[in-house]
């Protein structure tokens, strides 16, 4: 059984950059980010991020053990998951939290909203107060060509359908940020993001 605890730590001290899969980030530098950086699942290891989100049940089964790894090299994995998950095994060092299916952003350290991982991605950055947030590869289109990093061998062939709907809860969220002193910019590039709540900047301004 899982051994499930709270989100703890301050992000307000840099920037904050949360790496999704979209492929208007193909050949992106990621080198250039100067800041902490978030990724989404199989984005944090191709993207030599700090830190891993993912509430992606079959990921974390199916990449358990490169986890394992990214956590025994000192960087943080935050696993967002429900209460009957079972079929997987504790990734020692990592930090799980339930996942509630709910509007908005989770006020409450051991819970974190939503159902796509990007959208759990910036829970997690309101609950370590981060204040400066870049959004990159959080396209939210459909299409033969959705990850940069290439596909994931089990992904769910309907999972295209529910892209507007996911980009609608990111827009449910935008209000709740600004109100609490969170400036997030979109950086976008092509193609160009569904996310249209948030402050855009061309993806080249961080080049």
């Amino acid at each position: 059984m899982l051994q499930f605890s709270e989100i703890t730590g301050d992000w307000s001290d840099r920037p904050t950059y949360i790496v999704g899969g979209g492929s208007s980030l193909k050949d992106f530098d990621f080198k250039c980010l100067d800041g902490r950086t978030v990724g989404c699942n199989r984005a944090a290891f191709d993207a030599d991020c700090d830190v891993i989100v993912s509430l992606d049940q079959h990921f974390c089964r199916m990449r358990r053990d490169e986890i394992q790894r990214f956590v025994d090299q000192g960087r943080e994995a935050i696993l967002v998951m429900p209460p009957s998950e079972v079929g997987h095994k504790q990734i020692e060092g990592a930090t799980y939290v339930y996942r509630v299916r709910n509007q908005g952003l989770s006020d409450d350290p051991a819970r974190v909203y939503g159902l796509h991982t990007g959208y759990a991605a910036l829970g997690v950055c309101y609950l370590k107060k981060a204040k400066e947030i870049g959004l990159l590869g959080m396209d939210m289109v459909s299409g033969s060509t959705v990850h940069w990093h290439g596909s994931y061998p089990w992904q769910n062939k309907n999972a295209n359908r529910f892209m507007n709907k996911w980009s609608l809860d990111f827009g449910k969220a935008a209000q709740q940020l600004e109100q609490a002193g969170v400036n997030v910019i979109n950086f976008v590039g092509i193609p160009r993001s569904k996310l249209t709540e948030f402050q855009t900047r061309p993806l080249e301004d961080l080049a």
